[in-house]
């Protein structure tokens, strides 16, 4: 008997003896008895499943804290090699020349601070560097409010917008100087003010696809 005839059965009892009524009956218990032994049986496997994943997230966490605190300890044991400058000084050193500005011009302000860097990595003991080992952290060589001398420690995300904003700024800088120096150029024809807009744009972030967007309007 399939569950159609049970319902039927069931809710028309006139057709059924009291018998097959009370049969009916315990089959449609019995199924549903059995539907929700399967759905307690998928709650408990999701649940473990989800206490399983909650557990890997934790394990993943507590092994990325402690491979970051192993290579901390390690690179800043004595006989790691230490840099005779630090990551401000560094910084502050490096500067935008009007040869940095064509990559930006013909890429975006990202393509440009690139381009600027590779001249300044190219010496030995940078006060900056990463590991393979251990991807999207960055370790710079400071000066500790604690100990007040120099030591290995993983930039922070303010200290990365801190250095970032400063590079967009020294940009801004050099490219308004070039626009002073440029100026009967950029207002000569239509073409290099259209330049000079996209220019401005890519200096604000704003990059090569908002630009195709913007001519197609």
């Amino acid at each position: 008997m399939n569950h159609s005839n049970q319902v039927n059965q069931f809710f028309y009892p006139e057709q059924l003896t009291p018998l097959q009524q009370s049969n009916a009956l315990n089959d449609l218990q019995q199924q549903l008895q059995s539907m929700q032994n399967h759905v307690t049986k998928l709650y408990d496997k999701i649940a473990k499943q989800q206490v399983d994943i909650e557990g890997l997230k934790k394990e993943k966490s507590m092994n990325l804290t402690r491979k970051r605190k192993l290579i901390l300890e390690y690179i800043n044991k004595p006989f790691w090699s230490k840099p005779n400058t630090t990551f401000e000084k560094w910084t502050r050193s490096i500067t935008i020349s009007y040869s940095d500005l064509p990559h930006m011009f013909n890429h975006d302000v990202v393509n440009g601070i690139q381009h600027c860097l590779q001249k300044y990595c190219n010496t030995p003991l940078l006060p900056i560097c990463c590991f393979i080992q251990k991807p999207n952290t960055i370790y710079i060589w400071t000066s500790t409010e604690e100990t007040q001398t120099c030591r290995w420690v993983i930039m922070t995300p303010i200290q990365y917008k801190t250095w970032l904003n400063r590079m967009v700024h020294q940009f801004l800088q050099t490219f308004l100087q070039w626009q002073m120096d440029n100026t009967h150029m950029i207002q000569s024809n239509e073409n290099e003010k259209e330049k000079n807009i996209s220019y401005m744009h890519k200096l604000n972030g704003l990059g090569e696809q908002y630009e195709n967007r913007r001519r197609q309007q």
